[in-house]
C-alpha cells in the first residue's frame, strides 16, 4: 500500500510530470466541497476501487444493471507552482535541484558582472586584497545579538559553485538589513582584507568586507550600457543579417548595440561597428536568440 506522504513526495519532486496534463500544484489543491487535497481524494478512490473489486460487489468496468460505476475524482483547477516553489520542493525532497536551478534566470548577470564564484571564499588567502563581485541566492538568514546587545546577521549566499556565510555587524548590519530581509537574489561587492587588530600582538585574520549589495534583478537595467556581438566574417550571411535586424527591431530599448566582425583565419583582423539606428532591450527572447547561435558571442558592458 502506498501512503499519502509517499505520493506527495513523488508529486512534488516531479515524478508524475510526464504522465498527463496535470501540473504539480494540482496534486496538492483542495477538493471543492470536500476536506483534504486531490492526493487524498485519489487515494480514497483507489482504496474504494480495490475494496469493491475484491468483494465483487461493484465493478468499475462492469456491465449490466447491477454494475455500479465509481465516479472518478475530477482534477481541481489551480495556479501552477512558480519555478522557485517547484525547485525548492525538489531540493527539500531530493537534496538537489533536479529540473533546473533557481539561478538559471541570472546566468547572464553572473557571467558578465561577477569576477568570482562563491567557492573562492573557501581560501581567503588566495584572494587576499582582491575586490570581488559575486552573485547568488540567499538560502538562510540567521540573526542574533552580540554580547554588547547589538544586532548582527549571518547571511548564506549560494551560487552554482557552493555557498558562503557573510557576516554583518554594527554599521554594516544597519546599512544592509533592509535588503537582506526583503530580497532573495543578490549581487554582493566587497574586498578581502585583514580584519582590524585591537592589539599589536593579535594574530592577523582575513575578513570578507561587504561594501555594496544590489538586486540581481536590477543589474541589467542599471549597469548595462552596451551589448557587443562578436561575429565571424565568414558567418555574416544575408540570412544572419536579416535575423539580427528583425530580432533587434522586435526588442528595442536603451542598450547600445555594437558589433565586432573578425576574420576566422586571423582573429586579430577585426572591425568595430556601432548601430546608430537601433538600440535594444535585454529581453529573455533576445538573450535566447544569441545563446542558441554558438557562432555569435555576446558580452555586456
Amino acid at each position: 500500500m502506498i501512503n499519502k506522504k509517499a505520493v506527495e513526495a513523488l508529486a512534488a519532486a516531479g515524478a508524475f510530470d510526464n504522465l498527463g496534463k496535470m501540473h504539480r500544484a494540482q496534486f496538492f489543491a483542495p477538493m471543492p466541497g470536500e476536506e483534504g487535497s486531490f492526493i487524498e481524494r485519489i487515494l480514497r478512490y483507489g482504496n474504494r476501487y480495490q475494496v469493491d473489486k475484491a468483494s465483487a460487489q461493484n465493478s468499475l468496468f462492469g456491465s449490466g444493471d447491477m454494475a455500479i460505476e465509481i465516479k472518478k475524482p475530477e482534477i481541481p483547477m489551480c495556479n501552477e507552482f512558480t519555478t522557485l516553489e517547484k525547485l525548492e520542493k525538489e531540493k527539500d525532497l531530493i537534496g538537489i535541484y533536479l529540473s533546473a536551478h533557481p539561478l538559471d534566470d541570472y546566468k547572464l548577470e553572473l557571467r558578465n558582472f561577477c569576477n568570482l564564484q562563491v567557492s573562492a571564499f573557501s581560501d581567503l588567502e588566495a584572494i587576499r586584497g582582491r575586490e570581488f563581485t559575486v552573485g547568488g541566492m540567499v538560502t538562510n538568514v540567521r540573526k542574533g545579538l552580540t554580547k554588547k546587545g547589538n544586532d548582527f546577521a549571518i547571511v548564506t549566499l549560494e551560487d552554482f559553485s557552493g555557498s558562503f556565510d557573510f557576516a554583518f555587524f554594527g554599521q554594516d548590519y544597519i546599512n544592509f538589513v533592509s535588503i537582506i530581509n526583503n530580497a532573495r537574489f543578490l549581487m554582493v561587492k566587497g574586498r578581502v582584507q585583514p580584519r582590524k587588530r585591537w592589539k599589536e600582538d593579535q594574530e592577523e585574520v582575513l575578513e570578507v568586507k561587504v561594501n555594496k549589495i544590489s538586486l540581481l534583478s536590477e543589474v541589467l537595467e542599471n549597469q548595462v550600457q552596451n551589448l557587443t556581438l562578436r561575429i565571424p566574417l565568414q558567418g555574416l550571411t544575408h540570412e544572419v543579417v536579416t535575423e539580427l535586424a528583425q530580432i533587434s527591431m522586435e526588442n528595442r530599448g536603451k542598450v547600445t548595440l555594437r558589433f565586432q566582425v573578425y576574420d576566422e583565419e586571423n582573429e586579430r583582423q577585426h572591425v568595430q561597428l556601432l548601430s546608430r539606428s537601433v538600440s535594444v532591450s535585454l529581453t529573455s527572447e533576445l538573450v535566447r536568440f544569441f545563446e542558441e547561435r554558438p557562432e555569435i558571442s555576446m558580452s555586456l558592458s
